[in-house]
């Protein structure tokens, strides 16, 4: 191998940088590896932005920073030098560059298993909150019956407050005197109006106390 083969890119002026010769072939393989994992990351954070739309600005936010550093890292002159001497030398970071792919496949299938794992556990508690979704939906809709009855009974007692106003006559007394009396059959019609009224509040007291406390009742994991 001449000069010229073992040239490396990244501008490295000082040659003791430079690994060994035979070394060489095995040290490209390392540097490829670590830019391969780079960029498997990148796939990851778009994956996870197709993945989940409701945090889809948040990985591609990500994404678009991790491909800047790494475009940075080639682009720069001394940043590719940095990364050429360090990964040149042995020990862990060399290493960790070698196998960065595979870490990468590694923690995306372990965090593919987590999400799994997470979504099976979302699909059983939502089963299990299907019965409680259902009879709160049921307990709703008796208090919307029950304020309806409020507002029917409201209705008939001002009926029947009217029909009594113009159930007013005078009549006149065996002593001679003039008095007004109402007909008994429109007083008795607004008095159970206004009794119908009070029955439909406690109704609805009592309708909506059982909401609150079905909705207390939400199960949890």
């Amino acid at each position: 191998m001449n000069a010229q083969d073992d040239h490396w890119p990244g501008g490295l002026d000082d040659l003791a940088d430079l690994p060994p010769i035979k070394e060489a072939a095995a040290f490209r393989r390392v540097l490829i590896s670590y830019y391969a994992g780079l960029l498997m990351m990148v796939g990851w954070m778009i994956f996870s932005a197709w993945t989940h739309p409701q945090a889809r600005t948040t990985y591609l936010l990500q994404a678009l920073l991790l491909m800047l550093l790494v475009s940075l890292n080639w682009v720069s002159e001394r940043k590719r030098h940095m990364v050429i001497v360090r990964l040149s030398r042995p020990g862990l970071p060399r290493k960790v560059a070698a196998l960065m792919p595979l870490i990468v496949l590694a923690l995306f299938g372990f965090s593919q298993l987590i999400e799994a794992r997470q979504r099976e556990s979302e699909m059983q508690l939502a089963r299990k909150r299907e019965p409680w979704r259902q009879a709160v939906v049921r307990q709703r809709d008796v208090v919307e019956l029950a304020q309806k009855r409020i507002n029917d009974s409201l209705e008939k007692s001002k009926e029947a407050s009217q029909a009594l106003g113009k159930s007013w006559k005078e009549v006149k007394t065996p002593g001679g005197k003039r008095e007004l009396h109402a007909d008994q059959a429109a007083m008795q019609k607004f008095k159970d109006a206004g009794d119908e009224v009070l029955r439909a509040f406690r109704l609805s007291i009592d309708e909506q106390e059982r909401l609150r406390q079905l909705e207390g009742q939400r199960p949890q994991r």
